[in-house]
C-alpha cells in the first residue's frame, strides 16, 4: 500500500493508484488522464495532502488506535496545510497553535479509499477490501515474502513465451485444418500481448486471466502434436509388414 501510494500521481480518491511514469498506463486506461479534470487547484492540492496524511500514518506503523479513534496526530506537520478541512480534528484547546495537526484518518480512508475497495466496487479494487482496520492491515505490512516471490513469477511469465514459440512451431507442421491452426496461433499471440500488456499496466486480474489464456492455448497446442505423432506412428507400424499379426497368423508363420 505505501509503494502504491508513493510511486502513483493519480489523485487520491480518483481511480486506481497508477503512476504517471508508465506509459503503457496512459495508452490502456485514457480515462485517468480526465479523473484530475473536474478538480479545481486547490482541490488537488487537497488530494495530495492527504496522500501525504495517509503515507505519514502508514510510516509511522500505521497506528490502529489511531484508526479506531478516527484521530492521528501528523509528524510531518507540512501535510496538514493542505487537508480537506472535513478530515482535520478541530482542537478547541488554549495550545492548539504548536500542536501538530490531526487528522481523520478512518474517515480520509473511507471516504477516499472505500468507494471502490469494497465487495460492490470496481473489479479490481474490491479484491482489496479497505473497509476495517483488520482487512487493511493485511496490505500494510512489508513485501518480503512479494518480493521474495516476484522473480518467479516474472520467470514463469516469461517462460511462456518461448514455449509457445515452439509449440506454434510444431503446430504448424500438422494436419489440422488451416482454419483450426490459424484460430488457436492467433487466440495464443493475443493472450501473450494482453499478458504483456497488463503487466506494464499493473493489472493483475487480468494478467493472471491473460496467462491462463495462454497455457491452455498453448496446451492445447501440444496435445494437438501429440496427438498427430501417436497418428503417425499407428500409420508407420501399420504400414511395416507383419507389424501386426492376428495369434493364428503369427503361429502359422512361426
Amino acid at each position: 500500500m505505501q509503494r502504491r501510494l508513493e510511486a502513483s500521481d493519480t489523485p487520491l480518491g480518483t481511480g486506481p493508484l497508477i503512476t504517471g511514469g508508465t506509459s503503457m498506463a496512459s495508452v490502456f486506461t485514457p480515462e485517468l488522464s480526465e479523473l484530475s479534470k473536474g478538480l479545481t487547484a486547490d482541490e488537488l492540492a487537497q488530494r495530495e495532502g492527504e496522500r501525504q496524511a495517509l503515507l505519514d500514518w502508514i510510516r509511522t506503523g500505521a497506528s490502529r488506535t489511531a484508526y479506531e479513534l478516527d484521530d492521528y496526530s501528523l509528524t510531518n506537520q507540512a501535510c496538514g496545510n493542505s487537508i480537506t478541512q472535513e478530515f482535520l480534528v478541530c482542537e478547541t484547546s488554549a495550545t492548539s497553535g504548536s500542536a501538530p495537526p490531526r487528522v481523520r484518518i478512518r474517515s480520509l480512508i473511507n471516504e477516499r479509499c472505500v468507494n471502490c475497495h469494497h465487495e460492490d466496487g470496481d473489479d479490481t479494487a474490491r479484491l482489496i477490501p479497505f473497509d476495517s482496520y483488520r482487512a487493511i492491515r493485511l496490505y500494510l505490512r512489508p513485501e518480503t515474502h512479494a518480493d521474495s516471490s516476484r522473480p518467479w513469477l516474472i520467470a514463469a511469465l516469461l517462460g511462456l513465451f518461448p514455449l509457445a514459440a515452439l509449440a506454434a512451431s510444431a503446430t504448424s507442421l500438422t494436419s489440422y485444418p488451416l482454419v483450426a491452426r490459424r484460430a488457436i496461433l492467433a487466440l495464443t499471440a493475443a493472450a501473450l500481448i494482453a499478458m504483456a500488456a497488463c503487466w506494464f499496466a499493473s493489472y493483475l486480474a487480468p494478467l493472471l486471466a491473460a496467462a491462463a489464456v495462454a497455457v491452455i492455448s498453448v496446451m492445447v497446442q501440444i496435445l494437438g502434436c501429440l496427438q498427430t505423432l501417436l497418428g503417425s506412428g499407428s500409420r508407420l507400424e501399420a504400414s511395416i509388414p507383419g507389424s501386426r499379426l492376428t495369434p493364428g497368423e503369427l503361429e502359422h508363420s512361426t
